[in-house]
């Protein structure tokens, strides 16, 4: 994958995890908030089931891992709700990285977004939108809170089919210098909408079929 996304938590011992839910009951043998369990309770239960035995991860040993393995990839945090006040603890994960600049964080909380511009002034920022109607009439209003806080990209979900998000819509985005990233692509037919409608990236549970798409695209563009 060009691009790993790692969504984030905050336990009860205020510890960054990595982990999509808010409680554990679909990814691992336990149950419980993840804000309502220490990193301690967490580490008893598998998070690799039907695969191997796999201990939940901190952001920072996430981190470590993936530059360890990959020098090529960027990473994509996206922190969740429990993470409201506590950005700097993440950004603080971030800059023990060995590659910060290759780090890059969403969210569709635009108070995160704003604590953690104050915090950071360059680390890249984008906006998680499930895009609808309303944002299509408010946006180029909103626009200007993305200028504000330097956000350079904006995340959306599903929008194919979705008549408020067209091909045409997107150019125009990308004239002002905003990137669209179009979330969960798991089909081909979406995968290659995407593409020829300008999307700069798509983000997938399958990297490898989805990369073999737009390689076939590039060649016969």
């Amino acid at each position: 994958a060009d691009v790993i996304e790692l969504d984030i938590h905050l336990t009860k011992d205020k510890k960054i995890v990595v982990i999509h839910d808010f409680t554990i009951n679909r990814t691992s043998n336990g149950r419980g908030r993840v804000s309502a369990l220490t990193l301690e309770e967490l580490r008893k239960y598998d998070f690799g089931i039907g695969i191997e035995h796999q201990k939940i991860q901190t952001l920072q040993e996430a981190l470590t891992s993936i530059t360890e393995h990959s020098n090529n990839s960027y990473i994509l945090v996206e922190p969740k709700y429990s993470i409201k006040g506590y950005e700097q603890l993440m950004i603080n994960d971030i800059n023990k990285s060995k590659h910060k600049e290759k780090i890059w964080i969403h969210s569709s909380y635009k108070s995160i977004l704003r604590n953690i511009r104050k915090i950071d002034s360059s680390i890249r920022l984008g906006r998680v939108l499930v895009f609808s109607w309303l944002h299509r009439i408010l946006f180029f209003s909103h626009k200007r809170w993305m200028k504000k806080y330097h956000i350079t990209f904006i995340s959306v979900s599903n929008i194919f089919p979705n008549r408020f998000f067209t091909s045409n819509f997107i150019k125009e985005l990308k004239k002002q210098d905003i990137d669209v990233y179009i979330w969960t692509v798991n089909d081909l037919v979406s995968a290659h909408f995407a593409v020829i409608s300008g999307a700069k990236g798509l983000i997938t549970n399958y990297p490898g079929i989805v990369k073999s798409v737009l390689k076939r695209y590039q060649k016969h563009k």
